[in-house]
């Protein structure tokens, strides 16, 4: 009986810590941010690049913790289990099966926090100091003057490199030889 009741407190401190996890994502970026710049000037920080830095991963570990939990989610625990039955050890499983198959995952959450911080104002602006600043908050400060031909160049080159990186998505598989891509998908069709 005190194990179902272990059982049952550890379920029900699972699912706080997770509920408490995925918080950011409802909860609106003004107030992360005035929460953020509150709890760092509380705790005596000067808001710095590490200010930034911390608030930043607050923000973003809730998209990480969705799509890595879906990702495991739909593991089979079997494929670790036969691993180890064929003499890895717990270390080895993970390093060999568990890490591998969540590598996408984490790949996909690694390049969704990176789109999400690289143009993050809100919390960027709360939470950063004089110098350096972050690039939304470098452009907002210059534009508010007047926009400048650095302004526009810094736009175009950003457009041009997500364009890029746009190309080499749907591009790359069909130098690889695989017989469907991105492309594919997108446009309905296999087109071989």
């Amino acid at each position: 009986m005190a194990a179902c009741a272990d059982l049952t407190a550890a379920a029900h401190v699972a699912s706080t810590i997770g509920a408490v996890t995925l918080l950011p994502l409802v909860t609106p970026e003004i107030v992360t941010g005035v929460a953020a710049l509150l709890f760092f000037t509380g705790l005596g920080l000067k808001l710095s690049l590490l200010t930034v830095t911390l608030a930043e991963i607050t923000f973003s570990i809730a998209y990480v913790t969705v799509i890595v939990r879906g990702r495991l989610a739909a593991m089979s625990p079997e494929v670790e289990e036969a691993a180890r039955d064929l003499g890895c050890s717990p270390w080895q499983a993970v390093r060999l099966v568990t890490l591998p198959t969540l590598l996408p995952a984490l790949l996909g959450a690694g390049l969704l926090v990176f789109a999400l911080v690289f143009d993050d104002f809100v919390l960027a602006f709360f939470t950063t100091g004089v110098d350096p600043q972050p690039l939304p908050v470098r452009i907002y400060s210059s534009i508010r003057f007047g926009v400048s031909p650095a302004i526009n160049a810094v736009g175009t080159l950003v457009l041009g490199f997500s364009a890029l990186l746009i190309v080499l998505a749907l591009v790359l598989p069909r130098l690889f030889s695989r017989k469907s891509s991105t492309l594919d998908l997108i446009t309905g069709g296999n087109n071989t």
